[in-house]
């Protein structure tokens, strides 16, 4: 699998949790100001490594449709948490709430 089939594995996967995935510990923001996490980042977010991945002009459409609707900072927001929740499932979403 490319990285971008990946990526919409997870996408589809998560899709009924990723309001929750992508604010675990809340939200607040994303009417008049943006949205974002009420927890500050954890020191993980330095691991973080930029990969590239392809795929279909339609399949931006719908990750940008996604990042509109569930008021996701960015692709790689949504991506990142689609990600996580399908490769870690619930024990992310409890370490992530401590």
């Amino acid at each position: 699998m490319t990285n971008g089939q990946i990526f919409i594995v997870a996408i589809e996967a998560t899709h009924e949790r990723l309001p929750e995935l992508l604010y675990p510990g809340g939200r607040i923001g994303g009417g008049l100001f943006a949205p974002r996490g009420i927890r500050p980042k954890s020191s993980r977010d330095d691991s973080e490594t930029q990969v590239t991945y392809r795929l279909f002009k339609s399949d931006f459409d719908v990750i940008d449709q996604l990042v509109v609707d569930l008021a996701a900072k960015s692709r790689s927001h949504l991506i990142t948490a689609a990600l996580t929740g399908y490769f870690f499932g619930d024990d992310e979403r409890t370490q992530a709430a401590e």
